[in-house]
């Protein structure tokens, strides 16, 4: 085959080397074994999503293109093939706009190939678009984009001499604004299933099909949405579920015009079915290098961490399989007519035998539940009809809720076996009569109050001029004097309930919000309210005007097209001040200039002559039209260059807490497809010159990344990550990241990859001069907070098991304890060069600065060790200690003093003092005696002994190694101006002598509160 291709194409180089690509499709080809299933072709324009669809199904495949977790799918050139145990789907290379001229024949001969090769047609046509593709396009890209796809799905029919069942996939349906948080509840079984509208083989087109169905399928979601709504509780997420239960509606009329597109395959189309394929990409650029826009949930695409398929699985798998398309059957060639017709037969008679049966059950089931249905309206449907429209608005939302609850439980017939559904006309006058009473009583319920919030808008002096006109444009659509568009209406409302309305004042509201405006309702207008607003809008400055004209003329129910916060991988680099601050639509390419330059005109002459919402405007203005539409586009891209100025302003780096966060950031910045870059290139694609020349700081960001100046910033940061990983996630523990700390802010960051980032940072702009100095500062607050887990590991495992065994419960430390503790545990803990000693030395005396006193950390980019002031005070008492107790750095404690009487009372002859084997007695004129705690021959007992001229005694005595502590606890002391000198009173029994105490070292040992050196299991 390759040969023959070779011979009719050696004149044309373009399918000569078309031909030699072949070579794999032709040896998978030699594999016979796999050719006896059914095959796919999947086609579509090129970043659809085709190669996405099939990597994220979820579908086993024995063969298939390999696409390694950490690779983006790149676009098919001429065919990846795919293997499961049912099918084999065929990557057809994606259509451009304008496709070579060779194009064609290519795939003309690959058809021919296929045919010659597998001696049969493909089973079916998968036609795979974008969301993207039929949302934001204006209509002749659309065209443009479909012209060489039709002609592709013709050849391919006219190759294979037959119409192949044609299956019309819309993918990247989580593009639309709430989709994934509308489904987020969904398992896995749930999201694998079909979504969509499979068509029959009827007299009707695809188009009358298709309007029926979307209708219902739209209903099946708008019921689920006060379910989903009444489950989430988050604000923010509620909104993106109305949001998107708002928008899907929005999507029949595209798909309609998409299928009008492709009426010369009507005959072929099996149905049209949406779906969600993450596609692993950064910017998806278009054959004309512009951007593929969101609409709504997030514009720059990069890996997902968590990546889920919605509605592909079961479609590829199973649906598209099964024997139900006539279509198909003609292109499955047989030789046994005679066994087939017996075996067709045998299921006509089976699939009637059971159908029969399925009908019995279904129909003595659906009576049932149509009885509890009827009785249930019967019962209440009075109750409703004549609820008092001065009723509680709590009993009349909870009448409300029980109709839609009665409407949702009205069955619904779907499936091949419609005809045998049960008792229909029943169903649908009980759907009549419940949609009947639902629409009046939403009617009642909120009309009055949308109708007094216009009304309200319109008479309130705080209204903005724009709101009031938008809200004086409602206003004519509901008094028939204007085109009605619910989309407008629903949109405006929404505006006005969120700007004027406290949170929850309408929220009850806003699930019947689609359904109000979906049946129109009219009002008799009020002329002097109109003529008054239509007299106050025209007395502005004719430049105002035409600005207000022209910014509703742009479209005031166009998605936010630019919206960071909901992307995953995005929110781990970058932080959002103002989660509410993204880019409109009208902010973006998506709008051309040329409709710009034609809108401002037009919008400049409505506001010197009137419209339909002003009226006609007899003042004569002196401002020329041309004048009044270049002051419109000035200030459009004013506001233009303001709105991007905000959206970069508002974006921070996020903080990086974690090593896996810090690596999983940095991997981000770095590369060819580094967040920076993409969002650089994002402005850059969004930012026409008329932008960049009124903003000096827009255009010196949008130039960075055409003069190759984000170069040195992105090499520095990946050599940042580099370091990073060498120093913090190759070692878990973290004593890397200690090392590296400490060292850091010995060197004060002389010279290391954090410090050439923060001063690189200073040679570009802001807000990027702000982001990478945040990316330094916040990579050397992570460094710290993994050295302070790591130190604080140490502190667990080195003191905090010993210090539990020997200290913990004892006396001085624990002041009524009564245990002592040992002066060898002592010794071992708070000596010099002891284990609390050592401890601050190897983990902490790097970053304190003990120089003065209260000490304190030290500070290093903005950031220091995050351990408590507590933390620091503890070792700054230990410390304290080891000077009280242990004298010229020795390993034991000694503290020397010195005893001498200060006055006896009468009765108080003499007083004896022993410290172990240190013992003198005192009378009133004794000179001095000098004592050392703790005794070297006995360290067990210390003893106060009174005598009284009687030679009657009372004695002070205790036991233990710090008896001596324990006897002085019992005395009062008076600190006297010395602070080496403490008068002691010893008391008993009526007998009182002061002693006074002094001692050589600044720090008294014998005052410490020791309560305070009580080590906790965690540094703080």
């Amino acid at each position: 085959m390759i040969a023959w291709l070779k011979k009719h194409c050696r004149s044309i180089p373009e399918l000569k080397r078309f031909a030699q690509q072949q070579k794999g499709t032709l040896a998978f080809l030699e594999r016979k074994k796999l050719l006896d299933r059914p095959y796919f072709l999947l086609v579509g324009p090129r970043y659809a999503g085709k190669t996405s669809l099939l990597h994220t199904a979820n579908i086993k495949y024995s063969f298939e293109k390999k696409i390694t977790p950490n690779e983006s799918p790149a676009p098919t050139k001429s065919i990846d093939w795919s293997v499961s145990s049912n099918a084999i789907y065929l990557d057809m290379a994606g259509t451009v706009t304008a496709p070579h001229k060779y194009f064609f024949a290519q795939q003309t001969l690959l058809a021919r190939l296929l045919k010659k090769r597998l001696r049969k047609a493909p089973q079916g046509i998968i036609l795979t678009l974008s969301l993207a593709d039929i949302w934001h396009a204006p209509r002749h890209k659309q065209l443009a984009l479909l012209a060489p796809l039709k002609k592709q799905l013709t050849l391919l029919q006219q190759a294979f001499k037959q119409d192949i069942p044609l299956f019309l996939v819309i993918n990247k349906c989580d593009l639309m604004s709430g989709f994934r948080e509308f489904f987020s509840t969904l398992c896995r079984d749930e999201r694998y299933q079909v979504w969509g509208i499979p068509f029959q083989q009827t007299a009707h087109s695809p188009v009358e099909q298709f309007n029926p169905a979307f209708h219902s399928l739209n209903k099946r979601l708008q019921q689920q949405l006060l379910p989903r709504l009444q489950q989430e509780l988050n604000g923010n997420q509620r909104l993106l579920i109305s949001e998107f239960a708002f928008q899907f509606p929005l999507l029949r009329q595209k798909v309609i015009s998409l299928l009008h597109e492709l009426e010369p395959f009507k005959q072929s189309m099996a149905g049209v079915f949406f779906t969600s394929a993450i596609q692993k990409a950064s910017i998806l650029p278009t054959e004309e290098d512009s951007i593929d826009y969101s609409l709504g949930t997030s514009l720059i695409h990069v890996q997902q961490s968590c990546r889920k398929s919605f509605f592909v699985h079961d479609l590829l798998s199973q649906w598209i399989l099964q024997d139900t398309f006539p279509l198909a059957r003609k292109s499955i060639p047989y030789d046994h007519k005679n066994s087939l017709a017996i075996i067709l037969r045998l299921l006509v008679i089976g699939a009637i035998v059971s159908s029969f049966a399925i009908y019995l059950i279904n129909f003595r089931e659906q009576v049932r539940l149509l009885n509890q249905l009827q009785l249930t309206l019967a019962t209440n449907a009075p109750a409703w009809q004549n609820l008092s429209p001065n009723a509680p608005i709590q009993d009349r939302l909870e009448a409300l809720a029980s109709i839609k609850k009665l409407l949702l439980s009205i069955p619904e017939h779907s499936g091949p076996f419609k005809f045998l559904s049960g008792p229909d006309r029943a169903v649908q006058q009980l759907q009549q009569q419940t949609l009947t009473i639902y629409h009046q009583q939403i009617q009642a319920l909120l009309w009055p109050f949308i109708t007094q919030d216009f009304i309200s808008t319109l008479n309130d002096p705080a209204s903005s001029p724009t709101l009031v006109y938008k809200t004086l444009k409602a206003y004519l659509m509901i008094s028939r004097l204007e085109t009605y568009d619910a989309n407008y209406l629903t949109t405006l409302t929404r505006e006005i309930w969120r700007l004027h309305l406290l949170d929850g004042q309408r929220e009850v509201f806003l699930p019947y919000l689609t359904d109000i405006f979906s049946q129109p309702t009219f009002i008799t207008p009020d002329p002097t309210l109109i003529s008054h607003i239509r007299t106050q809008l025209s007395q502005l400055p004719i430049n105002d005007l035409a600005y207000l004209i022209f910014n509703d003329q742009l479209g005031i129910h166009q998605t936010l097209s630019l919206n960071l916060t909901q992307n995953k991988q995005i929110t781990a680099v970058f932080a959002f001040q103002n989660p509410a601050i993204t880019i409109p639509e009208k902010y973006t390419t998506a709008v051309p200039l040329d409709h710009i330059q034609q809108l401002a005109n037009q919008s400049a002459k409505e506001s010197a002559q009137g419209n339909a919402i002003l009226g006609k405007i007899t003042a004569q203005s002196t401002t020329s039209v041309s004048s009044i539409t270049q002051a419109v586009i000035s200030r459009y891209y004013s506001d233009y260059a303001n709105a991007w100025q905000d959206f970069l302003n508002n974006i921070t780096i996020a903080p990086f807490s974690t090593p896996d966060q810090l690596n999983q950031a940095l991997v981000l910045l770095t590369g060819d497809r580094s967040l920076l870059l993409q969002l650089l290139t994002l402005m850059q694609h969004n930012l026409p010159e008329a932008v960049l020349a009124i903003s000096p700081e827009l255009k010196m960001m949008s130039a960075l990344t055409t003069n190759h100046s984000m170069d040195n910033a992105i090499t520095a940061i990946d050599q940042l990550r580099q370091d990073m990983n060498n120093q913090l996630n190759l070692d878990t523990s973290g004593a890397a990241a200690f090392d590296f700390s400490a060292n850091r802010i010995r060197n004060q960051g002389y010279h290391d990859t954090i410090s050439q980032l923060i001063h690189l940072s200073s040679q570009y702009p802001e807000p990027l001069k702000s982001w990478l100095y945040t990316i330094a500062a916040n990579t050397w607050q992570a460094s710290l907070m993994q050295t302070k887990n790591y130190i604080n590991q140490q502190w667990q495992n080195a003191v905090t098991i010993p210090y539990q065994a020997q200290c913990a419960d004892k006396y001085p430390l624990y002041p009524t304890a009564t245990n002592d503790i040992s002066l060898d545990s002592f010794d071992y803990f708070f000596a010099p060069h002891g284990l609390l000693d050592d401890f601050f030395e190897h983990y902490l005396s790097a970053f304190v600065d003990t120089t003065s006193v209260p000490w304190k950390f030290k500070t290093l980019d903005g950031y220091q060790l995050s351990f408590s002031e507590t933390t620091l005070q503890l070792f700054q008492q230990i410390h304290t200690v080891q000077e009280a107790f242990f004298m010229h750095n020795e390993s034991h404690p000694s503290v020397p003093f010195t005893l001498k009487p200060a006055a006896f009372e009468d009765n108080v002859s003499k007083i004896t003092i022993a410290l172990g084997a240190q013992q003198f007695t005192f009378s009133s004129n004794s000179t001095p005696a000098s004592f050392t705690w703790p005794d070297k021959t006995n360290t067990q007992a210390a003893q106060i002994t009174l005598e009284n001229k009687n030679g009657q005694q009372e004695v002070l005595q205790k036991t233990g190694t710090w008896a001596w502590f324990r006897l002085l606890q019992e005395c009062h002391i008076v600190t006297t101006d010395d602070p080496k000198t403490y008068q002691l009173v010893f008391d008993k029994s009526g007998l009182s002598a002061s002693m006074t105490l002094s001692f050589n070292n600044t720090t008294n040992p014998f005052t410490l509160d020791f309560s305070h050196l009580t080590l906790p299991n965690a540094l703080g």
